[in-house]
């Protein structure tokens, strides 16, 4: 008896495992990666840096326009541009210019990238020096 109802909890956990890994490779089949070559950027005051972007497409997004921009609100004396802004491609650059007049300190910048109306967002530490 107990050895049947460990076998039945046995085959319970298996399935669900199962399940489980099967609705992450369907979801990751209709999906896309935005993601940063680095995740910090170290700067000085009136310095300037392009940090390189890839977008990783599955099918479902192949062909379909980018849009890059901030999601974050940026601190006084931070500029992020973009190159390209949008279009079909799968990898950008973001260039991050501090002026001399930035504060110092530690912030966080929110990268996204919208494709057909659905937004991913990484997260840059930047470091701004002395």
């Amino acid at each position: 008896m107990v050895e049947k109802k460990l076998m039945k909890n046995l085959l319970m956990m298996l399935f669900v495992f199962m399940t489980a890994m099967n609705v992450s490779a369907q979801s990751s089949k209709n999906e896309f990666v935005f993601q940063a070559k680095s995740s910090r950027a170290e700067l000085n005051r009136g310095g300037s840096s392009n940090l390189d972007l890839s977008i990783a497409r599955s099918k479902k997004y192949e062909h379909s326009e980018m849009k890059l921009t901030v999601g974050s609100g940026l601190p006084a004396g931070v500029v992020v541009s973009f190159n390209p802004t949008m279009g079909d491609v799968n990898s950008a650059t973001a260039a991050i210019v501090v002026s001399e007049g930035a504060t110092p300190g530690t912030y966080n910048l929110v990268l996204n990238c919208t494709i057909n109306n659905r937004t991913k967002g990484i997260i840059v530490k930047l470091i701004v020096l002395e």
